[in-house]
Parts: C-alpha cells; sequence; structure tokens
C-alpha cells in the first residue's frame, strides 16, 4: 500500500472505531433508559432548541 492509501484506511479505520463508540454508548444509554427517543421533527425541535440557549447565552 502506498502512502496515501495507508493514510485513507487508518482514517477509515479510525472512523469505524468512532461510529462503534458511539454505537454501544447509545445502546447502553437505551437499556439504561436515559436516551431520547422520538422522531426526526423531534431531534429538529430539540436542536432547534439548544441553539436557542446557546444564542441566549452570549
Amino acid at each position: 500500500m502506498n502512502g496515501k492509501k495507508m493514510q485513507n484506511a487508518k482514517r477509515i479505520e479510525k472512523r469505524r472505531l468512532e461510529i462503534s463508540n458511539n454505537a454501544q454508548a447509545t445502546l447502553e444509554c437505551f437499556k439504561q433508559g436515559t436516551a431520547k427517543i422520538g422522531s426526526v421533527d423531534d431531534l429538529i425541535a430539540d436542536l432547534l432548541d439548544e441553539r436557542d440557549d446557546e444564542d441566549s447565552l452570549g
């Protein structure tokens, strides 16, 4: 493998590990009952609320 392909393979593997870790954390939150559950519209509303909260801070 040349240098560029090696870097790309490492980047991909790092991202896969991040995704796996996030999935494991999400499943654990779900099992504990602490994960938020809802529709895409609920998610968008939560994200907009968070942005509004940040805007009001500064």
